[in-house]
């Protein structure tokens, strides 16, 4: 069983307070656009099936002038989905393929439940550079409660074409994560989970699940608000600007039914946005830890502290990576109980 005794300070990130001093006059270093809001699956620990807001595909015409403002203000990270499975866009294809001619790096998440051999191909030739497939433990009947709408088998066999493919294009891109949600119906799976997909993935998330910013009870392991549990600022305020597919722009990646719009891009210049006033006083709000003074942010558990619930990457002697992310301690001692032994880990980073 790999033992980690204690988290070393000097290995956690520093502050976000630290490294971003700066609430105004700020530049966005990533855009989260929304290809699509209308998803193929209704997951219990996603508010996606209860959003209020107005349900449709962002045009390509909105998405095209959107990469062409942000690579001008010197921005190269596109996360090019949001509330929806983006394979639902009949156009991300195209999408992918206009922000890598630009240059910039492109990563996108699905639930395979769409991952055709055709739309797997695509995905090859757009040179996309990074891609999360999310896919809840190994048993068929809970993965069915979790994934509503999904079939276990058929979402594994899409996921077993694409391994296939891409090793028969014998391309290193784009880089595959398989991630699963760890919870008490999955806890179970863990080490199955690693053998059936460490070999063919590059790297295997173990992920916990997210209060979003406090509107979801479902499982949530983080334990923010609990004595002795620290909170620290928030790294996306200082760093993505997300867009829904209509072109509203949202403080945050978790204000998921847009109750803080900033206001839209069809009126207003992303720079602009990413500065309003809205966002300077949750910076601030940041930078002094009161995190209490906005509803956005109250009892959100994004930013639950490292110390208290980290952030730790494995490698194996292969090269092969597992992230664990945001476990606090009880769950990150059960995980690490099952890692397989035969295959070498030890701890990368914290």
């Amino acid at each position: 069983m790999l033992k980690i005794n204690k988290i070393p300070r000097s290995n956690v990130v520093m502050s976000n307070a630290e490294l971003f001093s700066e609430v105004v006059g700020l530049s966005p270093k990533s855009i989260h656009p929304e290809p699509t809001n209308i998803c193929n699956s209704n997951c219990v620990f996603c508010p996606q099936p209860s959003l209020r807001r107005d349900r449709g595909i962002m045009s390509f015409n909105l998405y095209s002038r959107l990469m062409d403002e942000v690579f001008e203000l010197g921005c190269r990270s596109l996360i090019l989905y949001w509330m929806a499975d983006p394979l639902g866009d009949p156009q991300i294809f195209r999408k992918i393929e206009y922000a890598k001619v630009k240059g910039f790096d492109v990563f996108t998440s699905t639930n395979a439940g769409q991952l055709t051999a055709e739309k797997s191909k695509r995905l090859f030739a757009t040179g996309l550079d990074k891609l999360n497939i999310s896919l809840e433990g190994t048993d068929p009947d809970v993965y069915g409660k979790i994934r509503c709408g999904l079939d276990y088998q058929t979402t594994v066999n899409n996921v077993e074409r694409f391994f296939r493919l891409k090793n028969e294009r014998g391309s290193s891109k784009p880089y595959v994560v398989m991630r699963t949600v760890y919870m008490s119906t999955t806890a179970d799976s863990v080490e199955d989970y690693i053998r059936k997909w460490r070999e063919q993935s590059d790297q295997i998330d173990i992920a916990s699940v997210a209060n979003w910013a406090g509107n979801s009870d479902y499982d949530t392991r983080r334990n923010a608000g609990q004595h002795g549990i620290k909170r620290k600022p928030c790294a996306r305020l200082w760093r993505d600007i997300c867009i829904t597919w209509d072109g509203i722009a949202a403080p945050c990646f978790f204000d998921s039914d847009l109750h803080y719009p900033l206001g839209s891009v069809h009126d207003h210049s992303l720079v602009d946005l990413f500065n309003h006033p809205l966002m300077v006083e949750l910076r601030q709000m940041h930078q002094a830890c009161s995190f209490s003074n906005h509803p956005l942010c109250a009892n959100c558990d994004e930013n639950v502290a490292r110390e208290s619930n980290p952030d730790i990457k494995l490698i194996d002697r292969a090269g092969k990576r597992i992230s664990l992310e945001r476990q606090n301690k009880s769950d990150l001692e059960a995980i690490l109980q099952v890692i397989p032994d035969e295959f070498g880990y030890k701890v990368e980073s914290v």
